[in-house]
């Protein structure tokens, strides 16, 4: 599996699983951009972590939840590259809140940050994409299919991002651009210190979701970026408008 000469865009870069996600399409041959938003110690990590060959690597701050940004961000990445070959969209911003302590700007804000700001970065996307096949990923949950505390609103923006990669997988086919998506189980990372405010003990809660997987293993970031850098491959042609579930058989029980 090789993805030599390509370039690949990974929003949200400066997290684990973002990390990953760069580092495996980075070793298959691609050149990467990050974005990242407050943690610029964590997408300096990454951009070390991806340095060190011929194939530059960029990061790019952003705040998705602003059209002006993915405006800016884009713009900035025809400035470099004048082409794009793969989106990756990784990033997630979204407080936990029980459904009635959610206030509608914070609703707003979620919605517009994670479901709005992926339709907006792949439309832009494809337009970097014209004339060349492409691939776009998203990153989804199983918050989209199931219920976690505190989770409700950006459960239904992933439910909506998994739902919008099937109709752009149909829509885009006639351009040789592929969508999918991949949803991870329990990945134990410290973005699930959200969950603090709303269940007592965070470490026990995670602790009894890892027990409930067939293998009592967590879902590691490399875990998921193998997915999405085979699904980045011209081997997954034939996989489109999939989403396809990384979390070691968690949901397979009742």
């Amino acid at each position: 599996m090789t993805l030599e000469g390509k370039k690949a865009l990974v929003t949200g870069g400066s997290g684990a699983i973002g990390r990953a996600i760069a580092l495996a399409l980075h070793h298959a041959g691609a050149e990467v951009a990050i974005t990242y938003h407050r943690n610029r110690k964590g997408a300096e990590e990454t951009l070390q972590a991806i340095s060190g060959t011929e194939r530059r690597a960029l990061a790019f701050r952003v705040n998705l939840g602003d059209r002006a940004g993915i405006e800016q961000l884009f713009c900035e990445v025809k400035q470099a590259w004048g082409m794009l070959d793969i989106f990756v969209s990784n990033a997630v911003s979204a407080p936990c809140r029980a459904i009635l302590n959610l206030p509608l700007e914070h609703w707003d804000y979620v919605l517009n940050a994670n479901l709005t700001a992926f339709f907006d970065c792949t439309q832009r996307s494809v337009e970097l994409m014209a004339g060349r096949p492409g691939t776009v990923v998203a990153i989804s949950s199983l918050g989209a299919q199931r219920c976690a505390p505190g989770y409700a609103a950006l459960g239904v923006a992933k439910a909506g991002i998994e739902a919008l990669a099937r109709y752009l997988a149909v829509e885009l086919a006639e351009r040789n651009i592929n969508v999918n998506v991949v949803c991870p189980g329990t990945v134990q990372t410290p973005a699930l210190n959200a969950f603090a405010s709303v269940v007592p003990d965070v470490d026990e809660y995670t602790h009894s979701l890892v027990e409930q997987t067939p293998d009592k293993q967590p879902v590691a970031p490399s875990d998921v970026a193998a997915v999405v850098a085979f699904l980045c491959s011209p081997q997954a042609q034939r996989i489109r408008g999939q989403t396809i579930v990384v979390d070691g058989g968690f949901s397979l029980r009742m």
